[in-house]
């Protein structure tokens, strides 16, 4: 059983591997990074922070903050070093077969994937937090993009991506429970019968804010990385 899921883990990553291209390579080591997200980052806490009072906009962050740790930091402090399963490209009799992109600093361990588990319990949180479809898509989308690059980049198997959105799935779930049994007791805004929201109060126009910051961010990096072809 095993042995058949390590040949499906290997087949996927050197199927992968005839897919790179200097253009897919450059547009993949953006789109991995932490950093090209902090935009979205910050207009998903501008929108909680103007649909909600000031001490339910703090303790959402907060459970959404602890979400992201549970989910990532566990896997890469606990998870990885007890399980030791070396990354693919560790792994000596795979990496003839990987076409290795340079530029990525990774721990030797990679069981189960942290980007997967951390994306994922960020999306699914905030999804169940607004309740807004096209939210909700986009968000899911973007952490599965997160979760290809890992794949591409050969920093994981397909069972590290699997495991790791099976535990996000688990983290966000149980943070999102957590956190509103909490804001529940604390003073809902009042909004204008006037404005459209959601079903959980949020304004219907400030929810499509992170699906136009997803848009911006993956057009910058291809055109970014188009140039920085040239």
């Amino acid at each position: 059983m095993l042995g058949t899921i390590q040949r499906i883990d290997d087949g996927v990553l050197t199927a992968l591997a005839g897919w790179h291209t200097p253009l897919l390579d450059n547009i993949m080591l953006y789109l991995t990074s932490a950093t090209t997200w902090i935009p979205l980052y910050l207009v998903l806490i501008y929108i909680i922070a103007k649909n909600n009072t000031l001490w339910r906009s703090i303790t959402i962050v907060f459970c959404a903050l602890l979400c992201v740790f549970l989910a990532g930091g566990i896997t890469d402090l606990v998870i990885k070093p007890l399980v030791a399963r070396p990354r693919p490209c560790f792994e000596p009799t795979l990496l003839p077969h990987l076409a290795i992109v340079d530029g990525l600093d990774v721990s030797p361990f990679g069981f189960f994937s942290s980007h997967a588990a951390n994306t994922f319990s960020l999306a699914l949180f905030v999804s169940l937090l607004i309740r807004r479809r096209l939210l909700t898509i986009s968000l899911v989308c973007w952490s599965l993009v997160n979760c290809f690059t890992r794949l591409y980049l050969g920093v994981h198997y397909l069972t590290d991506i699997i495991c790791g959105l099976l535990w996000g799935t688990l983290v966000g779930c149980v943070m999102t429970f957590v956190c509103h049994l909490i804001i529940k007791r604390l003073r809902p805004v009042t909004k204008s019968p006037n404005v459209k929201c959601t079903a959980t109060g949020y304004r219907k126009t400030d929810t499509e804010l992170p699906v136009t910051v997803l848009f911006i961010t993956v057009l910058c990096i291809v055109v970014a990385s188009i140039g920085f072809g040239e």
